[in-house]
């Protein structure tokens, strides 16, 4: 038994509505800017398709996914981890996560991971997605026209 990911969408936020189980992916990220380090990006999401290989379980299977930031400064951050259980019966499962404020340390690229374990076993590493973070160019000083003085 294990799973593969068929995508990974990094966006600011996933709305899930109850009735029909259909996910909203709003604003999808490639990059984010701010004037001035550190800094905050308001919302951040990160939704996940993944796939179980070979014949769906029988009973639902206890497992957890964990939501990685990696820099080539910091290197690797968990930011959250989710438990969850896979349903008998089902070969594919949305995962998401919306997290209310990403912290922007300085102008770099940021990796995200969702990695999986199903029940106690090792972490498999997941899929990735790339943010790439820049700084606003500085405002230019407003010129002012001084008056000219009349001949």
């Amino acid at each position: 038994m294990s799973l593969h990911a068929d995508w990974l969408v990094l966006c600011e936020q996933v709305l899930a509505d109850q009735h029909t189980g259909q996910l909203s992916l709003m604003n999808c990220l490639e990059q984010v800017s701010a004037p001035s380090f550190p800094a905050h990006h308001p919302r951040f999401a990160v939704s996940a398709l993944y796939r179980w290989s070979g014949d769906p379980p029988e009973s639902a299977v206890p497992l957890s996914y964990r939501l990685i930031r990696q820099t080539e400064v910091e290197g690797e951050e968990v930011l959250v981890e989710l438990p969850g259980e896979w349903r008998a019966g089902t070969r594919t499962a949305r995962v998401y996560v919306n997290v209310q404020v990403l912290r922007l340390r300085r102008a770099e690229e940021i990796r995200f991971r969702l990695d999986h374990r199903i029940g106690e076993e090792d972490w498999q590493t997941g899929p990735v997605g790339t943010l790439r973070v820049d700084q606003l160019p500085s405002p230019r000083p407003l010129l002012r026209e001084e008056p000219q003085p009349q001949v």
